[in-house]
């Protein structure tokens, strides 16, 4: 890695079905931008785990650095020599359950002035619906469409729970975040305006803008029919949500 300029270390903060995977890809696709994925998963960052598994020596030190020295792992992360000039190089964190295997995160990235993008998805039925298809089917991301539409029933006592429990948790993210330097960006924007999105997340990067001509996704959306095609029992679920405070996810 050339040292001619000052790395600049990121974050992507978020939760699961918010389109972490897509972004990563995209990311990764920039020149000057190096993306790990979930360090702290046990299958994670197929980039990271590739360079680690060229060796007998560096799986051995992976183990030991992460299980019992998690500083150094994490200052590891960030110095590895990858392909080309990266001039920001960074790694995805879950909240809050990735977020809790190391308590003093919020330290060491000050320390380290990590910036952070917060990765969120507005539509909060959508993402439940979507991870409990997920679930269902073992598939949590995909290159390729599965060719068949998948249809789901919802439970309305956890749906209302989860959706309660991920507004508290998009509220400790947004806590957190504005700690450090950091961008919001949302699935929905992704989706919708992927060039303006992705020109905003170079620019707070320090990286150059004008790649994002070049970058399509390599993950494709795997839920994209109408919800009253997706949830099987739409009529009650409608019913449930229609007059009160998450009436707005029912919107497509």
């Amino acid at each position: 890695m050339s040292q001619s300029k000052e790395v600049q270390k990121f974050i992507m903060l978020s939760y699961a079905r918010c389109g972490s995977n897509m972004l990563k890809a995209m990311l990764n696709e920039h020149p000057q931008i190096t993306c790990f994925g979930e360090i702290f998963n046990p299958a994670y960052g197929k980039g990271y785990l590739k360079w680690v598994n060229k060796s007998f020596l560096r799986r051995l030190s992976h183990k030991y650095l992460r299980d019992y020295s998690i500083e150094n792992f994490l200052n590891d992360i960030c110095t590895i020599q990858t392909t080309g000039d990266p001039q920001a190089v960074g790694y995805k964190i879950m909240y809050p359950g990735q977020f809790e295997r190391y308590p003093n995160f919020r330290d060491h990235w000050k320390i380290n002035e990590f910036k952070i993008i917060r990765l969120t998805r507005h539509n909060l039925l959508r993402r439940y619906l979507s991870s409990k298809i997920a679930n269902k089917e073992s598939r949590w991301s995909s290159s390729n469409y599965r060719g068949r539409q998948i249809s789901i029933t919802l439970d309305l006592d956890d749906l209302k729970r989860s959706i309660n429990c991920l507004e508290s948790i998009d509220c400790q993210i947004d806590t957190l975040a504005q700690e450090f330097q950091y961008l919001n960006v949302s699935h929905e924007q992704i989706v919708l305006n992927r060039k303006s999105s992705l020109q905003n997340i170079f620019e707070f990067l320090g990286v150059d803008i004008n790649q994002t001509e070049k970058i399509e996704p390599r993950t494709v959306k795997q839920n994209p029919g109408e919800l009253n095609m997706l949830i099987e029992n739409y009529d009650e679920v409608r019913d449930a949500l229609a007059g009160g405070q998450y009436e707005r996810f029912l919107e497509e």
